[in-house]
């Protein structure tokens, strides 16, 4: 009965020491709390850790978390994939108040840079890479790129639109892009002349090396081949066949060629003479007829105004002037034929 007794006592000593060691600690509690964002988002599942502890916490759905601690002073880590860690030192916590430490993270960016030349070998300045501007030595730089794929296009003065894509990692990715420069040869085609000029041939087919092509309506063909010596071909309906000996080098070339028709003039400034008359009088006809029309308003509307306004009023006759009587003593006056 006794050490029932001694058991019982001795039991509850311990929990209420226990009660009075927790109450002790619980009074000595606070909080660290704020939310986690990415300018002005909040960023779900970031992990905020105090370092030197094992207190941990987990953003919500906002990016709000909220941390219990003793009074004290902490750094807190923040953490999350595709994000930069971020360390906030100095975290002041008294007891049973909240301590607010917002949060600002960045994603993990990476920059790409490179350097843009032609063919040739030389660098391009001035070449466009997502915006970015190429230097004297053909370098370019984009930076605060989001990791993955990435598209670019480069555009410059000389060379055709180029597009490539890219996975960009944490850190420096680097691209050297070469541009090829493509070589190709413009044929200007001309048939008839008017008054001395040589008009466009349309349908002509051009045959330059292993490429051919047919004129348009401006009489062009544009054949792509490499630099090099060629005998480029002409043949069209009711044309002489013709033939020239070129040269092509790297890059744009134009050259001019004239067909002569297999029979007959190769003058239509007949027709055409014909044709620009006709164009030119109906043109003046056009022109004419309205001004005419405006004339002859104008001039109806003046006579109907002058037919509208009242006669003057009609005056008297003036009267002959009584007759003189001569003074005394004048001749008398001569008599009135």
């Amino acid at each position: 009965m006794v050490n029932t007794t001694h058991r019982l006592l001795l039991g509850a000593l311990i929990v209420t020491v226990l009660a009075v060691v927790a109450g002790s600690a619980a009074a000595e509690d606070g909080w660290i709390a704020g939310k986690v964002s990415e300018g002005l988002t909040g960023v779900p599942g970031a992990t905020v850790a105090v370092m030197g502890g094992t207190q941990t916490a987990t953003t919500d759905a906002s990016g709000n978390y909220n941390i219990t601690v003793t009074n004290g002073t902490y750094s807190l880590k923040v953490t999350k994939s595709g994000y930069v860690d971020k360390t906030v030192d100095g975290v002041v916590v008294t007891v049973n108040n909240t301590t607010t430490q917002n949060v600002a993270i960045v994603k993990v960016t990476g920059y790409l840079t490179g350097i843009v030349k032609g063919d040739d070998g030389a660098p391009i300045q001035y070449a466009s890479v997502n915006g970015a501007l190429t230097d004297a030595q053909g370098k370019y730089n984009l930076t605060a790129l989001p990791l993955g794929l990435l598209n670019v296009t480069v555009t410059t003065l000389d060379y055709p639109l180029y597009n490539f894509s890219v996975t960009i990692v944490a850190g420096q990715n680097t691209k050297d892009i070469t541009l090829v420069m493509v070589t190709y040869v413009q044929v200007y085609v001309t048939g008839p002349t008017v008054f001395g000029v040589p008009l466009p041939l349309q349908g002509a087919t051009v045959t330059c090396g292993n490429a051919t092509g047919t004129t348009d309506a401006l009489g062009m063909v544009k054949l792509i081949v490499p630099p090099g010596s060629y005998k480029i071909s002409l043949k069209a309906k009711d044309y002489k066949n013709l033939g020239k000996d070129i040269t092509v080098t790297r890059g744009d070339n134009t050259f001019n060629a004239r067909m002569a028709k297999t029979s007959g003039s190769n003058d239509e400034s007949g027709l055409f003479a014909g044709i620009l008359a006709a164009g030119i009088a109906i043109c003046i006809l056009i022109i004419l007829i309205p001004i005419i029309l405006i004339v002859l308003i104008i001039v109806w509307l003046v006579r109907r105004k002058k037919s509208n306004q009242p006669a003057p009023p009609m005056q008297a006759p003036p009267m002959a002037p009584p007759p003189q009587t001569p003074p005394p003593g004048a001749p008398p006056a001569p008599p009135q034929s």
